[in-house]
């Protein structure tokens, strides 16, 4: 949702994880399955993620629609419990803003768009001793709906994230990794 303009002219912009889904494998075999919509059977060590389901942060864009700020995600990382350092290393506030910054609210090449259009997406994102984190998909313009009186965008996104692994190789855990 996007609110009014604040004094500054800036906007603030609100995101609300409806569900969490992600696929891992390496090469053929599925090393994890994971659906925030499903009970029961999930992998214990994806707990942290359903922290993010349903959480709202809020991200603070300029005249320009450039990602001054995200704040939120502390406050989800935090009641993910002690699985929150996971969440942190890949979520946290500043990964947030530098992803957005260069990804997540961008259009179809600067063009508006509108219900029914869909536009291609590509980021790449250094994680430290992690590597770089690959990710790229098809956002789709679904609809425009009323969120607490206001109309917004109902935007979704489907994709894949990749990693490579840095100069020091990484986590084994995560070299050749993909999630859907």
């Amino acid at each position: 949702a996007v609110g009014n303009p604040l004094e500054n002219g800036s906007k603030l912009v609100t995101i609300t994880y409806d569900r969490i889904k992600m696929k891992q494998s390496m090469g053929e075999a599925v090393m994890l399955d994971y659906d925030s919509d499903k009970a029961g059977n999930q992998d214990a060590n994806m707990a942290p993620l359903a922290a993010m389901k349903g959480a709202t942060i809020k991200v603070t864009v300029d005249k320009k629609d450039e990602v001054q700020k995200v704040e939120g995600m502390a406050e989800i990382i935090k009641n993910a419990g002690p699985g929150g350092a996971m969440l942190e290393m890949m979520f946290g506030d500043e990964q947030i803003k530098s992803l957005l910054k260069q990804f997540g609210l961008m259009a179809a090449s600067g063009k508006p768009v509108g219900p029914g259009d869909s536009w291609p997406a590509k980021v790449e994102q250094e994680m430290g001793g992690l590597g770089k984190m690959i990710i790229e998909g098809v956002y789709s313009f679904k609809k425009i709906e009323e969120l607490d009186g206001k109309p917004c965008a109902l935007l979704d996104f489907k994709g894949k994230i990749s990693m490579k692994p840095g100069d020091e190789g990484g986590p084994e855990l995560l070299q050749g990794m993909d999630m859907k």
